[in-house]
């Protein structure tokens, strides 16, 4: 994957690759739809308010490109099994 301090973006020999190119903020985006859903709990708990009949989504803003690693969360698991089993 990291080939003379480089990070190889090429496709496997399958023709897959692990990592792609997104055009929204990731790390931005989630904090606004944790905090969403958050309040959309708190509204149902409320019985003395008077509940909105529709919610907008939080808007995920473009803040210029971002790089992911497509199979992270396999690794990782991957990682705590083989650490786990020793």
């Amino acid at each position: 994957m990291i080939d003379n301090r480089y990070l190889r973006l090429e496709s496997d020999a399958a023709g897959v690759s692990r990592f792609g190119l997104v055009e929204v903020d990731v790390d931005g985006g989630v904090p606004k739809a944790v905090h969403f859903a958050n309040s959309i709990q708190q509204l149902q708990r409320q019985t003395d308010v008077e509940t909105p009949p529709n919610a907008g989504l939080p808007a995920v803003r473009p803040a210029g490109w971002s790089l992911i690693y497509d199979g992270r969360a396999q690794d990782i698991a991957a990682t705590f099994r083989s650490n786990t089993s020793t």
